[in-house]
């Protein structure tokens, strides 16, 4: 957590991705992070992050907030990712994904899978408790 916060906290290019239901903490975050002027950037679409990631500078930071961690849509992503030597994060509930040998750090919340009608209904709470966490750690960093 301390090295997550140091790398959010610094002046490197900050990529932000969560979609679905876990663009709820990416965004928040997005926008707490932009009112203590650490710049970053929020991306949505799939495609799209799969696209900036094969062309990151070196040194940025590519933070990916997934509740199922699916490795099948976010492997590609953290490959080229790290091709390009950027720095990866992966915040999830998924403790089974296997994204944890391709990123450089991870950390899970305890959210349980919940579906209806084949639907993830999952609230993200647990992942917006960390969120919340990561973001009063980042602030004291900024503002001191």
């Amino acid at each position: 957590m301390k090295q997550i916060v140091e790398l959010l906290s610094s002046e490197q290019p900050l990529y932000l991705h969560g979609r679905s239901l876990s663009s709820i903490p990416t965004r928040y975050l997005h926008t707490v992070l932009n009112s203590l002027d650490r710049r970053c950037i929020l991306i949505e679409d799939l495609h799209l992050i799969s696209s900036i990631s094969q062309t990151i500078k070196a040194n940025s930071i590519l933070l990916i907030i997934s509740a199922n961690a699916p490795y099948e849509v976010y492997a590609p992503i953290f490959k080229a990712a790290k091709e390009n030597s950027a720095t990866t994060i992966l915040l999830s509930s998924n403790r089974q994904t296997t994204l944890t040998t391709l990123s450089d750090f991870a950390l899970f919340s305890d959210d349980k899978p919940m579906t209806y009608n084949d639907t993830d209904v999952n609230s993200r709470i647990h992942l917006l408790t960390l969120v919340q966490l990561i973001i009063e750690s980042v602030s004291r960093q900024l503002i001191n």
